[in-house]
């Protein structure tokens, strides 16, 4: 029997190195410097990370996308994304048709999933709907609970890329645990934190409205902590550590073990959108660095509801072929 390569057989513990890593050294930059993650991450992983957010969700993704699938979830968030554009200049906030276009595109790909199943579909399908009319009327804290669970979601994503990536099941719980009590230790107020004055515009004090609307200021800032962390680790995530476990992921018996190239998937007008946005976010910064992140972050709320659409498809694809295995 030939002995695996020495690459196959380190590649696990590297990237539960590299791992560790991030959770660690996001950490210690949360607790010394918290207004400075909170401003400087967006702006300078953000793009990427939306970037490697498509590529590896819609142009490589881990089960096969449709193009009805993308039909039916890519035109609501475009509407989402122009709603969204629209209020960077002045148009009306409209939260409830935000929410209603976001459940929309989840609904949408509830319905191509549950496809020749139709006991599933009648199902399922008035549940989702009957949830976005919930959570249309509590357009506030459906927002709030989406910034705050996208986060989680993308350590869900790494621990499932890990797994594709031979990474030991010991080793994921491992780092998901290790994530849980980072995080833990800052939104229950066990570590001091840095400074809370103001820096470039942002305080705590007006980040506790954002993220912990209602909360006394101590627990408000333990929240923003925690945020300030999640956040990172969700940069993090998608800019290298499920790129690391995506290039990790050994290829079927017979395929070429070629490593994806960073923009793979993308044809020339992608890649100069993306290069502009890259160049143009950071650029923005230096005028207004508040404004420019604050511009990004309402661009992208799209994000947020395409992962949890391509997530219940998958989920719902996944049971399909089991089902059909059986």
């Amino acid at each position: 029997m030939t002995a695996a390569p020495s690459s196959a057989r380190t590649a696990p513990r590297k990237l539960a190195a590299l791992g560790f890593a991030h959770l660690v050294l996001g950490w210690t930059a949360t607790v010394i410097a918290p207004l400075w993650v909170l401003l400087l991450a967006p702006l300078f992983f953000g793009v990427p990370h939306v970037i490697n957010d498509f590529r590896l969700l819609v142009l490589k993704p881990p089960a096969p996308v449709t193009k009805r699938l993308l039909l039916v979830v890519a035109l609501p968030l475009t509407l989402l994304t122009a709603l969204r554009g629209a209020l960077l200049f002045g148009a009306p906030h409209l939260p409830v048709v935000e929410v209603g276009l976001g459940f929309s595109a989840v609904w949408g790909a509830t319905w191509v999933a549950t496809e020749g199943r139709s006991r599933l579909r009648s199902g399922l399908l008035p549940i989702v709907a009957a949830l976005g009319l919930v959570c249309a009327s509590r357009p506030g804290f459906t927002a709030l609970a989406l910034g705050h669970g996208h986060n989680l979601v993308a350590v869900a994503l790494w621990i499932a890329y890990m797994g594709r990536a031979l990474v030991a099941p010991w080793v994921q719980a491992l780092l998901g645990a290790l994530f849980l009590i980072l995080s833990s230790s800052l939104l229950f107020g066990l570590v001091p934190f840095g400074s809370s004055a103001s820096f470039a515009g942002l305080s705590f004090e007006g980040l506790r409205s954002a993220l912990a609307p209602g909360l006394a200021p101590g627990a408000g800032d333990q929240v923003v902590m925690s945020f300030a962390f999640a956040q990172l680790v969700h940069y993090s995530i998608w800019v290298f550590l499920l790129p690391a476990c995506a290039s990790a992921n050994p290829a079927p018996v017979g395929a070429p073990q070629i490593p994806p190239r960073a923009f793979e998937g993308f044809d020339f007008r992608g890649l100069a959108i993306g290069g502009i946005a890259l160049i143009g976010l950071p650029a923005l910064a230096l005028l207004d660095a508040t404004g420019a992140r604050s511009a990004y972050l309402s661009l992208v709320l799209f994000h947020g509801w395409l992962e949890v659409a391509l997530i219940i498809y998958w989920l719902a694809g996944r049971q399909k072929t089991e089902a059909r295995e059986a």
